[in-house]
């Protein structure tokens, strides 16, 4: 009991914040590492999980909760090959095993949510077998002795076979979701009855773009303001979008029960790559996601905050480019501060180093780079797949984030003091209102509170508190003393204690001499006007104001006898030039006051001018255009192939543009509302067959220029050296030995996925080993680092020249020599099981064609030089390698 104790405590305000305190990460508020935990560069080393592979994973899923001033963790036991629950010390920053069993699949992937009363975990295995099939467990846990129980009746099956990214859910009608991918489509679940162990058979959700997945695609789910919503990618070239639905709680299972949205929707906007917060009742927002684009432009977006908004539209925002090469990125949610925090590995895929970036609920801005190091470790290169929980953190959790290295098979965690919750109360200041004796029987007030953002409650003499915004208005009021009370509250629930107050006295005998209040709020001072120009203003007055008044050049134009006051002018009859612009208030006593502005008479439209683009036939799936308008503060919209209009600046850059003919138009609008009657437009074609999209020749001297992800071990080697070259100065040279862990190759991530597509290479082989074995030439590979293809020469056979699918093995009629030079070409075209092609050439010459390879449909997303199979003797060089789109 004693060390069950120091867990909990260890997390308490007191005891955290001396150990923490001397092992922050300056600049950054990080904790480094602890007395007894295996300090690495960022972070905590923690301990082995040998027999499984990416436990931390996957990108919707979270593996760890907050319970009990206590952060606990589903964690894969290495001993037993099963996962068990683990509880942070928070004082030392270590794990300990509390014995409870979990899933006992060493494959499986989980997800975790702690409910305030239930532990609920889902897990299941990305493979075809009924043994792999999603499960539910559910545990009650006893404060006491601080441990996890089972319930009766779990573990529930809620998936025939195994499912891709299960994530579970649970809503305000106490019911339990889950929601999966299989055979391509979104599938959806959930708990009948109070004991959660009935649930109905899994349906595909019953909306468009939930039956039409890439095998790629994975869904998410998350509970907010009654309702549950899921959303799902759609890698599909005719879909292109991260879709999303809603289900309000205790409706049925039809699809008039489920409501569609689109998060967003654009060519190459959607990847495998999502995950799901909730901020419930925020007026910033309801639900947070991050997801990842599949765009390979260098300056383009790569991950994405989307944000949805109280009245149900979706807000974008960039987290990182493709240059910052984030992978798998999660999101979590600090209420106390008020702060976002994202966490992604890079580089893409297999991971390096875990980033943080963070940024303001209320101003989000996230700053540009891959962000600060959060888990980084010397001996651990290749860390990645970070996790957390599914709740929202804040000042008594602090923040804790788990990722692992599946070269070292090690987990490792790095976690932030948020610092103590908001206690202190905002202060209600009274920034105007009326005060004295006064005539009026309305009284206007305007006040603000020291901390944004607050909410307000107002009350009039002994009326209780009401909700309220500034300014806050009261009519028909008795003659007599009055005192007007506002209180603020702070978005951490604090209410001022000491609400400011104003008293006033209304006597209805004193004559009104009080001139009215007035503000001529547009157009603005200074403004270029034309056509129809909407004139507006505000008016108070301590008694009432009768009507507005608004005039042009000292000419009344038009009136308005209640407020909002308005009025619509025309001002194609104007001259054009300077005019003066006057609001004049006049109350019931038929006092006045006025408020004007100088503007500008403009009814000339710019004109629109391209100055910049793409001509003729171009190689690029990308294009970038500059322009301006004749005149100097004028807005401009764009369209692309005769899309609707939309604000745009110069340059104006689009990507991931399909071959053929393309169009692009520009308009300008002046300040005064003149737009261009005729928009400039452009016009060209996009052949991007055989366009390039790699190639390196290794003229750098290294390896990192090409962007390459280099592994070796043991005794194995990659380098680049001039002592054998097909051109230039230096060529790339791999080799690996039958020793124990030798293993050395150098794969290139092209950002995105390619279904038509080559790759070459001059090729050397120099070494080859026993007789059945094989040397690769080339290895592609998908997104989901699944290996598509193999070009190989097999050994002992004077060099023949192989094709492999996995499934299926192609002789070609091309040798390759020992120690000679070959300039190899191999075209894929991924259409599917059966009906793939894979075509060969060496030395210009084609020696394979096979349209019956199994390659899948999800296309190329990486290209491979040397083996990734370890043990397997060679030694290869290879130089000017080529990838290009098409044949």
């Amino acid at each position: 009991m004693a060390s069950q104790a120091a867990g909990r405590t260890g997390r308490s305000r007191a005891a955290a914040r001396g150990v923490l305190m001397s092992l922050v990460i300056a600049a950054s508020g990080l904790l480094a590492g602890a007395a007894s935990a295996a300090p690495v560069t960022v972070g905590y080393r923690d301990f082995s999980y040998a027999g499984t592979t990416a436990p931390t994973g996957q990108k919707p899923q979270s593996k760890l909760w907050f319970n009990d001033g206590i952060w606990w963790g589903n964690l894969f036991h290495s001993a037993s090959k099963t996962y068990h629950i683990y509880r942070l010390d928070w004082a030392t920053q270590t794990w300990s095993d509390t014995g409870t069993r979990v899933d006992t699949r060493a494959k499986a992937w989980s997800d975790a949510k702690w409910d305030g009363s239930h532990l609920y975990v889902a897990s299941a295995v990305f493979s075809a077998s009924q043994s792999a099939s999603a499960k539910v467990w559910r545990f009650s846990y006893d404060s006491v002795t601080m441990a996890y129980s089972l319930d009766s009746g779990f573990p529930v099956t809620v998936s025939s076979g195994g499912v891709e990214a299960v994530v579970l859910e649970t809503d305000t009608a106490g019911v339990a979701w889950v929601t999966f991918t299989q055979a391509n489509k979104v599938w959806v679940t959930h708990s009948v009855g109070a004991a959660q162990t009935t649930w109905v058979a899994p349906y595909v959700l019953p909306l468009p773009g939930a039956d039409t997945l890439t095998s790629d695609d994975i869904s998410s789910i998350v509970a907010f303001d009654g309702q549950i919503g899921v959303m799902w990618s759609n890698q599909n070239p005719n879909d292109w979008a991260m879709y999303w639905a809603t289900h309000v709680d205790g409706a049925g299972d039809s699809a008039a029960d489920w409501v569609a949205n689109t998060a967003v929707k654009q060519p190459e906007y959607a990847d495998d790559h999502l995950n799901l917060k909730q901020l419930t009742a925020d007026a910033t927002g309801r639900v947070y996601a991050v997801t990842k684009t599949s765009l390979n432009n260098g300056g383009a977006p790569l991950t994405l905050l989307l944000v949805l908004k109280p009245n149900g539209t979706w807000e974008r925002h960039t987290i990182g480019t493709v240059a910052d090469d984030h992978t798998r990125a999660i999101l979590l949610i600090d209420t106390d501060n008020r702060m976002l925090y994202v966490f992604a590995a890079s580089p893409c895929c297999s991971g390096g180093i875990v980033y943080m970036k963070s940024t303001s609920i209320d101003n989000i801005n996230f700053p540009s780079g891959k962000g600060t190091p959060f888990i980084q470790s010397a001996t651990d290169t290749t860390i990645n797949n970070p996790s957390s929980t599914k709740q929202n953190v804040n000042g008594a959790s602090g923040l804790v984030v788990i990722a692992g290295d599946d070269h070292s098979r090690y987990y490792l965690h790095n976690a932030i003091d948020l610092g103590p919750p908001d206690t202190t109360p905002p202060d209600t200041i009274i920034d105007s209102g009326p005060s004295g004796i006064v005539s009026s029987t309305s009284a206007t007030f305007t006040f603000h509170a020291t901390e944004t953002p607050s909410t307000f409650g107002c009350k009039v003499d002994n009326g209780p508190f009401s909700s309220c915004t500034s300014p806050a208005t009261y009519t028909n009021l008795s003659t007599g003393s009055h005192t007007f009370r506002v209180r603020a509250t702070d978005a951490s629930g604090n209410t001022d204690a000491t609400p400011a107050a104003q008293t006033w006295t209304i006597d209805t005998s004193v004559p009104d001499t009080t001139p009215p209040q007035v503000t001529l709020t547009a157009p603005a001072q200074g403004a270029q006007v034309g056509g129809t120009v909407n004139l507006t203003a505000t008016a108070s007055d301590d008694v009432a104001v009768d009507h507005v008044d608004f005039l042009v050049d000292g000419s009344l134009v038009g009136a308005d006898a209640s407020p909002p006051y308005a009025f619509a002018w025309d001002s194609t009859a104007a001259p054009e030039g300077p005019a003066t612009v006057t609001a004049r208030a006049v109350d019931s006593s038929l006092n006045t006051a006025s408020d004007a502005h100088g503007v500008t008479v403009d009814h000339t439209a710019p004109d629109t001018i391209i100055d910049s683009g793409p001509s003729g036939t171009v190689a690029s799936s990308s294009a970038s255009f500059t322009f301006h308008a004749t005149e100097t503060g004028s807005s401009l919209a764009c369209s692309l192939d005769g899309a609707p209009t939309s604000a745009c600046t110069s340059p104006k850059t689009y990507t991931g543009l399909a071959n053929g003919d393309h169009s692009f138009t520009v308009v300008a609008t002046d300040p005064a509302g003149n737009q261009d009657p005729s928009a400039a437009s452009w016009s060209w074609t996009v052949d991007t067959t055989g366009a390039p999209l790699f190639s390196d020749g290794f003229e750098s001297g290294d390896f990192s220029v090409g962007g390459w992800t280099v592994v070796t071990g043991g005794d194995g080697t990659a380098v680049v050296q001039g002592a054998t070259v097909k051109t230039g100065t230096y060529a790339a040279r791999l080799a690996e030995t039958a020793s124990t862990g030798s293993v050395a190759y150098a794969r290139k991530n092209l950002g995105a996925s390619y279904a038509d597509l080559s790759a070459a290479a001059d090729i050397q082989v120099q070494l080859e080993g026993a007789s059945g074995a094989n040397v690769p030439i080339f290895r592609l590979y998908d997104a989901s680092s699944v290996r598509l293809l193999t070009i190989y020469r097999q050994n002992a056979t004077n060099g023949q020249i192989w094709a492999s699918d996995g499934t299926n093995r192609f002789q070609s009629t091309g040798l390759l020599p020992l120690n000679a030079w070959g300039r190899f070409k191999v075209h894929v075209i991924t259409a599917g099981s059966g009906a793939s092609t894979v075509e060969l050439w060496l030395d210009g010459s084609k020696v394979l064609t096979a349209t019956t390879a199994n390659l899948g449909t999800s296309g190329v997303r990486s290209v491979q030089i040397g083996n990734d199979t370890s043990k397997q003797t060679f030694a290869l060089v290879a130089d000017d390698v080529l990838v290009t789109q098409g044949p």
